[in-house]
This record gives structure tokens, C-alpha cells and sequence, in this order.
């Protein structure tokens, strides 16, 4: 039997069927464009909104997308102070934990080498590295809180401080400094702050220039504070807290040299308030609450006036910001306060996250992890937060101590992790929940930071995007935050109540006109922006337009979704030979992807045509380079080689420059922008080698002159 197929059949079939697969086929391509369009929608959502007239060589101002017309405010600003918000949470949640703090059991020290600056000159010292047994987390509820800055308030009254008089908090960040604070603003008094590694100098000036007559500070800080006292004539009270982490011969030398001042314990001052009740002092929106005090990256700290105002709508704007993350907060959520509260992000931060009655808790930076602590774990395990901030420096570490634990695991685990974060990273990107493996491979990690955290926030300087994805797609989600002291510290897209817009900068060719983003310097408005400068009415004029607009001196793009990308500081702009302009602070953002970077100054000259790089590298990167070129024979060797000389030696030093040419390269960076020579520098930057600020931003000029001749020979 013969099958045969008709023609007419056959054209039938392909007629039928054709039809259906085009169908089938236009109807995919339609599917799949549609889903594009969805995900890319998804992936840019905008943030904030384009409003008002475009001026030439401007953009327009943008407002975020919540509050276009600027209408959202605290619906009581006009009466609201910062005592008023922890007032306000007391009454709410008296029996909910406010301030979590851990006790010093036992104190060991060891030597170490370090390399500092003295009369322009490196100088190798011994400094005893000490090493923490703690407690474990001892609290205190809202309603204890409140009790104490009460009575601090009272203590502060008996003494004869006034409202509108000013006490200076220069101390490192404990819960002890907020309650002093609240108390001192409590009795309508002016809060100035500066950072507690601020030296002698800086606190003089700072000192003289609010003419205070009290200080709130640690037992570990009264020798510098003993340097300065005969050229203080003002200050006359000394408020002190003992942390047992410092020489109690501090104190005792302290009060026999200055038995003219009156030394009292912050205990001691509650304890004389608790019998002393006064009421408390009302401020008002406009009266200045407090003078913050800047790190003096660029010269001679300024102090920044801060109104109740400026204060409430900022950390009002971080309460509505903090109430969309993911299932909202509630008693169960811990931030772990460690940065300096002299910073403007942190102290909003904080004041916010008590605003909505949660938890804080405590820490050290050098006490945070591990590596310091001797029969208990650090404060970040202890505590297990739920948010967490931290300058890029502190991500970066995390991120790269991470990195290489991965790296040295076997190629299948490396290809699966690798996999996994690459699914995590794309599904997170396009806004949809992660895959259940992450659950699996990012564990362990997420162990090192308690395992609970849900939100982390960076701030101080820009941070390096790889850090940021990984960061992101492993831990949790990272918010960067964008603060000066000046506009009272906003976090990602402008707050409520607050607008911004970029302005040319023609001379760097940074133009709101550039493609494919606007680029200019950020100008903001809104009440968030501070008062002014303490005694500096030439900067106020500097830094303002008539029409309300301060200057920042950031530069910025705004990006696809309307989000303001920030790229670098116009001071920070460096022009060379060749007529181009770089951006130092970009580049040390992208050079910090490397693993051998720990820290690192990217220098140009003027009569040069390109950059080099001046680096704190990774000990155990550079012992790895040494044993691959066959400069040492294993590890034992590389550890028994004295690091100097490996940091000198010019094969290794050519290793670490290609590494980031190529990191420049796998980043698009122009010509102009790859580093073409390398110093390697042994020894940290610390901020006793004055060297780095207090927020962890590096002295620029500092490090030119400490490496002068490098960076002589590396142009030669």
C-alpha cells in the first residue's frame, strides 16, 4: 500500500499551521518586548521629578516624586525640638529597649609597629595594640531614657547653665553622649559638636569660638583636653564619663592639675538633678540647636549652625523614608550606632531611628568585629542589628575579607556562588524577590554581620559600585547616603521638603547639556539647609543665592530614573598637562574594587599628563604576589620578609599597577584617568598620622608631602 500527499494537502498544512506558528511567533516577540518594557520600567522607576522654568547652563529642579509641591512637613514644626521626638517615643514605647550598651571587663595590650608624621619626617613608633573582653548588651528602656536627661538637665541647671548658653560634646559615640545631649537641649541649651580624635588645636579653636563654659567628655580625652585649658579662659565645667577602656591617672592627674575647674561625673550630674527639678525650656523652629563642627579635611574645622528646623524636617524626611523599607519597624529591629555622632548622617540617623521607638545599640570601631575582642565576640555578632551604617571604608572590608575567603575555595563552589549572585543581582535589579539558593551560600556571610540585618546604609564618601552590587545582592539592601554638614545629611533622593538641580561647571566641562546624563555642580534648597557658619558671614555669601540655593560643591548626574549620581568634589578636580580634568575622588572609588587596594590617593600634577597611585595595600595580596613571582619561596618566607621591602620591590609594584590599569580599563576610564606608576606604602593611614580625617576622607595634602620624594621619583 502507497501513501501519498496530495499538493493541495500539503498547502493546506503549511497554510493552517504557517499561520498559527506566525501567530505563535509575533505573539512571542510581542510577549517578550512587552516583558522587556515591564522589567526596564521596573528597573528605573523614578525617584524624583523634574519641576519649574530650565535655566541656561542649569537644570531643572527636581523634588522627590512624594512631594512635588513641597507640602509634606511634621504637622507640628513650629513647636518641635530634638528633646520633643524623645519625649514624644517615651510616652509611645516607655518599656521598649532605647540604648544598648556593653560593659569593659578586661583590657590586654600588644606592640606594633606604626609610621607616622612629626616635623614633616616619617617616624616608626611602638604603640600597644589593646585587645577587649566586653559584656554582653546591657539596655535601657525609653522611659529610663527620659528620666535621665531629666535629671541631666536639672544637674545642668543647678550648676548655673542657662538656656541659650553652650555645651561642647567631644566624646566618642555611646549612649551617654545622646543622653547628655538631650539633656543639655533639654534645658534649652546649644549642643556643639566636634570629633573626639580632633587634636588640641582644633578643640582650642572650637572651644574659643562658642565661648562655652562646660564639656562633656571621656576620661580617655581629658590630656588633650588638660594641653589647652590656660587658653580657655571660658570653660569652667568638665562632664566626664568612664568607659574603663582608659588610665583611670587620666582623672586623678586631671583634677590635681585643674583643681580651679569643676570636675564632675555624668552620674554625679543626674544624681544632682534627681533632687533639683526644673522644667523643661521650650525652643522654638528657628532657635539654633546645634553647632556641628567639620571634620577640617580642607583646613580649619567651621562650625555649621543647625536649627530646630533644619534638625526635625531632615530627620522627619528619614522617618517617611524609613517606613517604606520592607515590613516597616517595630521593637524587634536594632541599629548599631558606631560612627561619630559629630557626623551630621549619623546623629540623623539616629534621632530618626528613635523617632519610630527603635533600639539602638552601642559599638567601637575598633571593637566591632572579632579581631579585637579576647574571650567574647565583637559588637556587630553580639548585638546582631537589623541596620547597620558605615563608610565605604568599612563595606569595602567586609566585601574584599568575603571575596577572598571565596576565592580560595574549590572551583565548583566558586562557580556556583558566582552563578547564584549573578541570578541575585539581576532579579533584585529588576525588582523581583531573590532565588532560595542565596539562603544556602550567602549564610555564612551573613553570620559575620549578626544575621539579621535587613537594611544598611553608606555614607561619607561615594562607594565603589562593584562593593555596592555585592553588598546588595548578598547582605541586604544598601541605601547610599548623601550628606554634608551644611544640609543637614540627606539620604538618596532628596527628602520632602527639599529640592535640588545641577549647575555648568564650563571650566571642567561638567554641563547639565552633557550626554547620555546632565552633569553640574548640586545646588539644594529647602528647610533641611542650615543656618549658616558660625562667625563666617563671607562664607554664607559664598555658598548662597539670593533666592535660597546652597552651594555644595559635589558634582553630580542624574541618572535614567531621575536619581542623582555623585561623581566627585570640585575641589577634588585636578587638571594636568594635557588640558584635562580628573576626578580624584571617582577614581579612587573604582580603583578600590581591587583586592590588594586597602587604601588609596590617586595624584596628578599640573605639568603632568597622568595620574599615579599612592597605596596602603592588603598584607597577605602582596605576600601572594611576592610567592607567585618567586620572590619568596612560600608563605613562611613571604611572612618572614620584612613588608617594607616587599612593598619596595619594583616586580611587585609593577604587579599591583597592571592590576589596576586593568580595573581601569574593565571600567571604560579615559586615557587621562589610568594611573601610570604605583607607591606602596607599609604602613596604614591612621588619623594619629594625620593622614585621614575623623570621617575617614584622606588629607590629600598630607600624604603629598609624607611620600614627596616617591612621587618625585615616579614622575622622573
Amino acid at each position: 500500500m502507497t501513501l501519498t500527499i496530495e499538493p493541495k494537502s500539503i498547502i493546506s498544512f503549511i497554510i493552517k499551521y504557517g499561520f498559527i506558528f506566525l501567530i505563535c511567533v509575533a505573539a512571542f516577540r510581542i510577549t517578550v518586548n512587552v516583558l522587556i518594557e515591564v522589567l526596564h520600567k521596573r528597573a528605573n522607576r523614578l525617584v524624583n521629578v523634574p519641576v519649574g522654568e530650565k535655566k541656561p547652563g542649569e537644570t531643572q529642579a527636581y523634588r522627590n516624586i512624594n512631594d512635588t509641591n513641597l507640602i509634606t512637613e511634621h504637622p507640628e514644626l513650629e513647636n518641635q525640638n530634638l528633646y520633643s521626638i524623645l519625649k514624644k517615643v517615651a510616652k509611645t514605647y516607655p518599656e521598649r529597649n532605647c540604648f544598648g550598651y556593653r560593659e569593659c571587663i578586661k583590657i590586654v595590650s600588644e606592640p606594633k609597629e606604626i609610621v607616622t608624621m612629626e616635623n614633616n619626617k616619617k617616624v616608626t613608633k611602638v604603640k600597644n595594640w589593646k585587645y577587649f573582653t566586653f559584656s554582653d548588651y546591657h539596655w535601657l528602656t525609653y522611659k529610663e531614657v527620659e528620666k535621665m536627661t531629666i535629671d541631666g538637665c536639672s544637674g545642668l541647671a543647678k550648676l548655673g547653665y542657662q538656656p541659650g548658653q553652650t555645651i561642647m560634646l567631644y566624646s566618642p559615640t555611646s549612649h551617654n553622649w545622646n543622653i547628655m545631649a538631650f539633656s543639655a537641649l533639654r534645658r534649652g541649651m546649644i549642643i556643639a559638636t566636634c570629633y573626639d580624635t580632633l587634636g588640641p588645636e582644633g578643640l582650642q579653636y572650637s572651644l574659643n569660638e562658642v565661648e562655652t563654659g562646660v564639656i562633656f567628655t571621656n576620661v580617655s580625652l581629658l590630656p588633650t583636653i588638660s594641653k589647652i585649658i590656660p587658653q580657655c579662659p571660658n570653660l569652667k565645667t568638665v562632664i566626664y564619663v568612664d568607659d574603663k577602656t582608659a588610665n583611670i591617672k587620666n582623672l586623678e592627674d586631671f583634677k590635681n592639675n585643674h583643681s580651679n575647674l569643676n570636675v564632675i561625673s555624668l552620674e554625679d550630674l543626674i544624681v544632682l538633678g534627681s533632687t533639683n527639678y526644673v522644667e523643661e525650656t521650650k525652643t522654638g523652629a528657628t532657635d539654633i540647636a546645634c553647632i556641628m563642627y567639620t571634620s577640617g579635611s580642607t583646613g580649619t574645622p567651621k562650625g555649621v549652625k543647625i536649627s530646630n528646623e533644619n534638625f526635625v524636617t531632615t530627620i522627619y524626611g528619614a522617618e517617611k523614608w524609613l517606613s517604606h523599607l520592607k515590613g516597616g519597624l517595630d521593637g524587634n529591629d536594632i541599629y548599631i550606632g558606631y560612627l561619630p555622632l559629630a557626623h551630621i548622617l549619623e546623629m540623623i540617623m539616629e534621632y530618626a531611628i528613635i523617632s519610630v521607638g527603635v533600639a539602638i545599640g552601642y559599638g567601637k570601631p575598633q571593637t566591632l568585629t572579632d579581631g579585637s575582642m579576647r574571650d567574647c565576640k565583637g559588637d556587630i555578632k553580639t548585638l546582631k542589628p537589623t541596620l547597620m551604617p558605615g563608610v565605604p571604608l568599612v563595606w569595602d572590608k567586609i566585601c574584599k575579607t568575603v571575596i577572598r575567603t571565596i576565592n580560595k575555595k574549590p572551583l565548583i563552589i566558586r562557580f556556583l556562588f558566582h552563578t547564584v549572585f549573578n541570578l541575585d543581582y539581576w532579579l533584585i535589579k529588576y525588582h523581583l524577590p531573590k532565588s532560595p539558593f542565596g539562603k544556602i551560600f550567602y549564610k555564612q556571610i551573613r553570620e559575620e554581620t549578626g544575621g539579621r540585618l535587613r537594611l544598611s546604609l553608606v555614607g561619607g564618601a561615594p562607594i565603589n559600585k562593584s562593593i555596592y552590587k555585592f553588598i546588595n545582592t548578598v547582605l541586604c539592601p544598601m541605601s547610599q547616603g548623601y550628606g554634608m554638614t551644611e544640609i543637614c545629611g540627606e539620604v538618596g533622593a532628596p527628602f520632602i521638603n527639599g529640592e535640588y538641580k545641577l549647575v555648568d561647571i564650563p571650566e571642567s566641562n561638567y554641563l547639565t547639556t552633557n550626554k547620555p546624563y546632565p552633569q553640574g555642580e548640586v545646588w539644594v534648597r529647602g528647610k533641611h539647609v542650615c543656618a549658616g557658619y558660625l562667625n563666617h558671614p563671607e562664607l554664607d555669601s559664598e555658598s548662597r543665592t539670593p533666592d535660597g540655593w546652597f552651594k555644595t560643591g559635589d558634582i553630580g548626574e542624574f541618572r535614567e530614573n531621575n536619581a542623582l549620581a555623585l561623581i566627585d568634589r570640585k575641589k577634588s578636580l585636578v587638571k594636568l598637562a594635557n588640558g584635562e580634568y580628573i576626578a580624584v575622588e571617582y577614581l579612587e572609588c573604582v580603583y578600590k574594587s581591587s583586592l590588594i587596594v586597602e587604601n588609596i590617593c590617586v595624584y596628578g600634577k599640573s605639568f603632568e599628563n597622568y595620574p599615579i597611585a599612592i597605596v596602603v595595600p592588603h598584607k597577605r595580596e602582596i605576600q601572594e604576589i611576592a610567592i607567585s613571582n618567586h620572590i619568596c619561596a612560600d608563605i613562611n618566607d613571604a611572612e618572614n620578609t620584612s613588608f617594607k621591602d616587599l612593598c619596595n620591590n619594583q616586580i611587585i609594584r609593577l604587579a599591583v599597577l597592571k592590576d589596576l590599569q586593568k580595573i581601569a580599563f574593565e571600567n571604560n576610564l579615559k586615557s587621562a584617568e589610568i594611573v601610570k606608576n604605583v607607591i606602596l606604602c607599609p604602613s596604614p593611614w591612621t588619623i594619629e598620622a594625620g593622614l585621614i580625617t575623623p570621617a575617614n576622607k584622606i588629607k590629600r595634602i598630607a600624604i603629598a608631602n609624607l611620600y614627596k620624594k616617591e612621587i618625585d621619583a615616579c614622575y622622573n
